[in-house]
């Protein structure tokens, strides 16, 4: 099959993905385009002017709510009828829905144009079908993987405070304001790394925030955490994947919101502590606990490693994607262009 992959990233990336990679595997046909990353307008303007017939091709796969939207766009406005196909569609930011109507309802219609969408958290499947009016069994759940880079740790950027210490990383629906009570309650040290977009409620100096740290500084404060720490601020937007999935490969415990955006990848009580949402003195309890308990945070720890070495894996997730993508390949009309 002649298939087209679109992902975010930066103008001149040659890498291959991984979904790429493996269809390739597999004796598929892959043209792998990377486009920049933007605001949901440049990012639809670069797919809308591709310099490429869609209709050439069995499947095109793009990796984004924005960049499926587009693509599903300019599909719409085709006679031709690749397969339509998005991988990770969950929210960043604000969604394309405006409370009127009308413009809902087109919306709802540009996105119908989607044959499989593959989503990083079971709770996503009601989320967005409920969002746009999507045909649920269309939807399926795979699981967010990752593997550790060779690089080791970073120097940090800031100095490292004594005594314990908890890390929370994230842009995307994270309750820093909720961390940073709990931390202070718990009498320990807390560090927070997210970007410079993000909204960081103020913070007395039991806290650090940092931005925009690379990936490896991110590596050191786990590895340096009594504990990571995933807090969200609701059950409406996948958050915390890559944060935990990263957390376990360190060998870190975690305590989390008892969240089911959260709990396809993070279990209580086998990989940490689930603290009710928006409440700092559970959070607090559930730090004390770790720090006094060291045996059972290191055994949290071992099992969330075991775990996401064997099904979290960049390998093992990819190879799910790839087999229900060929399954939709499978069950494509025949008289289908």
């Amino acid at each position: 099959m002649n298939i087209l992959c679109i992902r975010l990233g930066h103008p001149g990336d040659t890498s291959r993905s991984g979904i790429a990679e493996e269809l390739e595997r597999r004796g598929h046909h892959v043209d792998d385009r990377v486009i920049a990353e933007g605001s949901r307008w440049q990012i639809i303007r670069q797919i809308l002017l591709m310099p490429v017939s869609f209709g050439g091709y069995d499947a095109i796969i793009s990796t984004s709510y924005h960049c499926a939207f587009a693509v599903s766009l300019r599909l719409r406005a085709q006679r031709r009828r690749p397969l339509n196909i998005v991988i990770g569609f969950n929210l960043s930011g604000r969604p394309w829905k405006v409370g009127v109507r009308p413009a809902d309802a087109l919306f709802n219609w540009i996105f119908r144009r989607l044959d499989l969408v593959i989503v990083h958290s079971t709770a996503e499947i009601g989320l967005m079908g409920e969002l746009h009016h999507l045909d649920r069994n269309k939807i399926h759940f795979v699981p967010w993987g990752f593997d550790l880079p060779d690089e080791p740790a970073a120097t940090p950027s800031v100095p490292v405070p004594d005594g314990p210490l908890f890390c929370m990383i994230g842009r995307n629906n994270r309750d820093f304001a909720t961390f940073s009570v709990a931390v202070e309650k718990a009498g320990c040290k807390g560090v927070i790394i997210t970007d410079r977009f993000a909204e960081v409620p103020a913070t007395g100096p039991h806290v650090q925030v940092i931005y925009n740290a690379p990936l490896a500084e991110c590596m050191f404060w786990i590895e340096r955490a009594v504990a990571n720490v995933i807090l969200v601020n609701d059950e409406m937007r996948g958050a915390g994947h890559i944060t935990a999935v990263l957390g376990m490969l360190l060998k870190r415990p975690h305590i989390f919101s008892r969240a089911q955006t959260i709990a396809d990848y993070l279990q209580a009580p086998d990989h940490g502590i689930a603290v009710a949402m928006h409440d700092a003195d559970d959070t607090a309890r559930a730090m004390q606990l770790v720090i006094a308990q060291p045996q059972r945070a290191q055994e949290m720890a071992l099992r969330g490693y075991q775990h996401a070495r064997h099904d979290l894996s960049h390998a093992a997730v990819t190879r799910q994607m790839a087999d229900l993508v060929e399954q939709a390949l499978a069950r494509r009309p025949s008289g289908r262009a």
